[in-house]
Protein backbone atom coordinates (compact mmCIF):
# COMPACT_ATOMS: atom_id res chain seq x y z
CA UNK A 1 0.00 0.00 0.00
CA UNK A 2 2.78 2.47 0.89
CA UNK A 3 0.54 5.17 2.39
CA UNK A 4 -0.40 6.04 5.91
CA UNK A 5 -4.08 5.73 6.82
CA UNK A 6 -4.37 9.54 6.87
CA UNK A 7 -2.84 9.82 3.39
CA UNK A 8 -5.17 7.12 2.09
CA UNK A 9 -8.26 8.84 3.49
CA UNK A 10 -7.13 12.22 2.17
CA UNK A 11 -6.55 10.77 -1.32
CA UNK A 12 -9.97 9.13 -1.24
CA UNK A 13 -11.63 12.38 -0.12
CA UNK A 14 -9.89 14.37 -2.87
CA UNK A 15 -10.82 11.80 -5.52
CA UNK A 16 -14.48 11.98 -4.53
CA UNK A 17 -14.31 15.79 -4.25
CA UNK A 18 -12.92 16.23 -7.77
CA UNK A 19 -15.65 13.96 -9.13
CA UNK A 20 -18.33 16.01 -7.34
CA UNK A 21 -16.81 19.29 -8.54
CA UNK A 22 -16.71 17.99 -12.13
CA UNK A 23 -20.13 16.37 -12.27
CA UNK A 24 -22.41 18.38 -9.99
CA UNK A 25 -23.37 21.94 -9.22
CA UNK A 26 -22.99 21.42 -5.47
CA UNK A 27 -21.42 24.34 -3.66
CA UNK A 28 -17.87 23.96 -2.35
CA UNK A 29 -19.35 23.86 1.15
CA UNK A 30 -21.69 21.00 0.18
CA UNK A 31 -18.81 19.09 -1.43
CA UNK A 32 -16.77 19.62 1.75
CA UNK A 33 -19.53 18.12 3.86
CA UNK A 34 -20.04 15.23 1.42
CA UNK A 35 -16.40 14.19 1.71
CA UNK A 36 -16.23 14.49 5.48
CA UNK A 37 -14.91 17.97 6.22
CA UNK A 38 -16.59 20.05 8.93
CA UNK A 39 -16.04 23.32 7.09
CA UNK A 40 -15.43 24.59 3.61
CA UNK A 41 -12.35 26.42 4.92
CA UNK A 42 -10.71 23.19 6.11
CA UNK A 43 -11.69 21.46 2.86
CA UNK A 44 -10.40 24.31 0.68
CA UNK A 45 -7.07 24.32 2.53
CA UNK A 46 -6.68 20.55 2.16
CA UNK A 47 -7.71 20.68 -1.52
CA UNK A 48 -5.22 23.48 -2.22
CA UNK A 49 -2.45 21.56 -0.40
CA UNK A 50 -3.24 18.42 -2.40
CA UNK A 51 -3.67 19.95 -5.88
CA UNK A 52 -2.07 23.43 -5.62
CA UNK A 53 -5.35 24.97 -6.79
CA UNK A 54 -8.52 25.99 -5.00
CA UNK A 55 -11.71 23.95 -5.44
CA UNK A 56 -13.46 26.93 -7.05
CA UNK A 57 -10.68 27.46 -9.57
CA UNK A 58 -10.58 23.71 -10.28
CA UNK A 59 -14.28 23.82 -11.12
CA UNK A 60 -13.88 26.98 -13.25
CA UNK A 61 -11.10 25.41 -15.29
CA UNK A 62 -13.20 22.30 -15.76
CA UNK A 63 -16.16 24.40 -16.90
CA UNK A 64 -13.97 26.34 -19.32
CA UNK A 65 -12.48 23.14 -20.75
CA UNK A 66 -15.95 21.61 -21.16
CA UNK A 67 -17.24 24.68 -23.01
CA UNK A 68 -14.17 24.74 -25.27
CA UNK A 69 -14.57 21.05 -26.08
CA UNK A 70 -18.26 21.56 -26.84
CA UNK A 71 -17.49 24.48 -29.15
CA UNK A 72 -14.83 22.43 -30.95
CA UNK A 73 -17.24 19.53 -31.46
CA UNK A 74 -19.93 21.88 -32.78
CA UNK A 75 -17.48 23.46 -35.22
CA UNK A 76 -16.27 20.02 -36.37
CA UNK A 77 -19.85 18.86 -36.92
CA UNK A 78 -20.67 22.02 -38.90
CA UNK A 79 -17.53 21.59 -40.99
CA UNK A 80 -18.36 17.96 -41.66
CA UNK A 81 -21.93 18.87 -42.61
CA UNK A 82 -20.75 21.51 -45.08
CA UNK A 83 -18.08 19.27 -46.65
Amino acid sequence: MGKTPVEYVTNWRMTVATKLLRTTTLSVEAVALQVGYDSSTAFSSAFRRHFAISPGRYRSQRDHASRAAGEYLAEAAAFEKNS
